[in-house]
């Protein structure tokens, strides 16, 4: 495999923003989001403050190594919802499947990439609201050539399993990502949104080692999830 740049190419409609550095690239995103014209892609280099879920941070080590991205979606008048967070995990997890399906993944919840017993990928899903607007920003931080050597023992990257990663194919994986969220930003208005991704949802999720004992039953609304055996509370994934 020859490595190649993770630069983003054209996926109109999407605005492309990259820097070479950026203390977080979902920071810079929720500081500008009236000078965005959603939706944007922000994407960089090198991190100096990359964040994850709750007091978690995300590292990357070496420039070109790691996709570091932010998605930012226009959402109009809708009400945040926490089980957001969940289905971009599992809109990752469909997309990695459809581009690269020897990988077999799984989500973590809330919505963690793994492969097995070891990380592939990160989230942090935020909303903003001005203007009466609501804003989804999306930070997905993705091992592709490499993982972190603080993690090495729990983390993996693409490079690690895949003998088909192309620039090509790395090119069509992010348009399909590209296409999952502009469906997700059209589908979130509808009461029933979840229902047409639970099975699979749920499925994603009960793939990871942790739920092969005690596997996910259901999403409640609040975001907490129920298991054959107790729940993982919302507030504490």
């Amino acid at each position: 495999m020859n490595k190649f740049s993770l630069n983003v190419q054209n996926i109109s409609p999407w605005q492309v923003l990259h820097f070479k550095e950026i203390p977080s690239t979902n920071d810079y995103s929720k500081k500008n989001i009236l000078n965005l014209h959603v939706p944007s892609l922000i994407t960089a280099d090198h991190q100096t403050a990359g964040r994850g879920r709750g007091a978690h941070t995300w590292e990357d080590e070496s420039a070109g190594e790691q996709f570091l991205s932010t998605w930012v979606l226009g959402l109009g008048r809708n009400n945040p919802d926490p089980r957001w967070t969940m289905a971009i995990g599992f809109l990752i997890f469909k997309c990695l499947e459809k581009a690269w399906p020897e990988l077999q993944v799984s989500v973590k919840p809330p919505n963690d990439i793994f492969v097995k017993d070891r990380k592939l990928a990160g989230l942090l899903v935020e909303t903003v609201t001005e203007g009466g607007n609501l804003f989804l920003v999306i930070g997905l931080g993705l091992n592709v050539f490499s993982s972190p050597h603080a993690h090495k023992n729990t983390a993996i990257s693409l490079a690690d399993k895949l003998e088909s990663l192309t620039e090509k194919t790395w090119q069509e994986f992010l348009s399909l990502i590209a296409e999952e969220f502009l469906n997700f930003q059209k589908f979130v208005s509808s009461p029933n949104w979840l229902s047409a991704i639970s099975k699979d949802l749920i499925s994603a999720m009960n793939r990871h080692p942790d739920r092969k004992l005690n596997p996910v039953h259901s999403i409640a609304a609040t975001g907490s999830i129920q298991l054959d055996q107790g729940y993982l509370n919302w507030l504490e994934l």
